[in-house]
């Protein structure tokens, strides 16, 4: 698959987009319908282009609301019609959770939200494409270091996988990305939200998956009060082991 990419954005437009962000106030308290509008806000002003460009390059807060807001939102769709359910980011890199749930129970969740991506082979990925204005998502990263120099230049092959090999991935890095959360120190009151790509993964193979990774998971893993799979695309949500008032 190839993906393209705009030049990465000019400071201008990253001081215009961060002065849309405070206007914005994103680590208000919020019920989920509000934060739903908030959502559907600043994806129409990305789809008219008028911060496309900005947001493709996730600097800033945008790399913030791609990777904790936006994800909030979409996992919060089950509960818009709820009364006394409350969100509110944290957007701190100090605290071990991305949110705090406000039930009306009086019982507060606190929300921890992880990718399934392989995070440093995105960036790679990323680097090739603000340069060249395309990069294969698919294709096999590859870095060429130059011998005797510290310089080092970064090529991602034209390839493809079966679908088969996709799903293996896929399984294998939630996995992988739910047992590294589950080492840390996370309380009993902490619902992990693994998100991940859904534009071309049909939901029965995400039920699957569900599945073989639940057999899977160590004991450590039932440190979290819940495990959820959420879709960033069409906004597929499973849970692994839900949590009642959150479904």
């Amino acid at each position: 698959m190839r993906l393209s990419n705009a030049p990465i954005a000019s400071p201008s437009e990253l001081r215009e987009s961060e002065s849309l962000f405070r206007s914005l106030r994103l680590g208000l308290n919020r019920t989920p319908r509000e934060l739903h509008e908030l959502l559907e806000t600043i994806d129409r002003r990305v789809k008219k282009h008028e911060f496309f460009r900005i947001a493709r390059s996730r600097q800033g807060l945008w790399k913030r609301y791609y990777e904790e807001i936006r994800p909030l939102a979409l996992f919060t769709r089950p509960l818009l019609d709820r009364v006394g359910v409350y969100c509110t980011p944290s957007l701190s890199d100090s605290l071990n959770y991305d949110a705090v749930i406000d039930l009306p129970s009086d019982r507060k969740v606190l929300v921890e939200i992880t990718s399934s991506e392989n995070g440093y082979e995105a960036s790679l990925r990323n680097e090739v494409l603000r340069r060249e204005g395309h990069v294969c998502s698919t294709g096999t990263v590859t870095i060429i270091k130059r011998q005797g120099s510290r310089d080092r230049a970064v090529h991602v092959e034209y390839g493809t996988k079966t679908k088969t090999t996709a799903v293996d991935e896929m399984r294998r890095a939630f996995a992988a990305r739910i047992e590294k959360k589950a080492a840390k120190n996370y309380g009993d009151s902490t619902v992990l939200i693994v998100t991940f790509d859904d534009h071309w993964i049909g939901r029965d193979d995400i039920h699957q998956i569900r599945d073989e990774i639940t057999s899977e998971l160590g004991p450590s893993a039932r440190c979290f009060e819940g495990i959820y799979l959420l879709g960033l695309s069409n906004g597929t949500r499973i849970a692994m082991s839900g949590v009642p008032e959150l479904d």
